[in-house]
């Protein structure tokens, strides 16, 4: 299935999920910047893709798709490269790596979680902002709770409260 040179610059999740016996899939040439984890996960048949030529932004929500790329599950025709951020442009895609692909400064995001915030640190090994509060009025117990966010801008969020 070709979708060469048609100016797409974004596949929805699961646009190719009943595709199952779709064996090539040409993205090159158009305006992609990134691709989700898991689309083409479903595409059990797949053994040609081609998907360079496109404006890549190297970041942490490439991770998944430079993963698929490297296990060899498919052949990859052409080169896909790196088109920003600037210290990775022209960087082909399979010679990058986890570390190479993190996202901007952590921030954190207003909740609306009353009570005290007792914790704000930037946890350095995973790159996540972590604020912890802390609540008197747990609407499942009527005991206190402890609520901790990690936050990121690559819109990676993970919430585990505890009670």
């Amino acid at each position: 299935m070709s979708f060469r040179a048609n100016s797409i610059a974004k596949i929805e999740d699961g646009a190719f999920r009943n595709l199952t016996k779709l064996e090539r899939l040409f993205l090159n040439g158009n305006r992609i910047t990134t691709i989700e984890d898991n689309t083409f996960k479903d595409l059990a048949n797949l053994n040609t893709l081609k998907i360079y030529d496109n404006p890549y932004h190297c970041n942490c929500e490439l991770i998944g798709l430079v993963d698929f790329l490297k296990s060899g599950r498919v052949t990859v025709s052409g080169d896909p490269r790196c088109f920003t951020p600037g210290n990775l442009n022209g960087t082909s895609l399979v010679s990058l790596s986890a570390a190479n692909l993190t996202c901007p400064d952590m921030t954190t995001i207003p909740t609306t979680i009353s009570g005290t915030e007792s914790d704000n640190t930037i946890d350095t090994t995973t790159e996540f902002v972590k604020t912890t509060y802390e609540t008197n009025s747990s609407p499942l117990k009527g005991g206190n709770f402890l609520v901790i966010a990690y936050v990121s801008l690559c819109s990676l969020v993970k919430t585990m409260i505890e009670f």
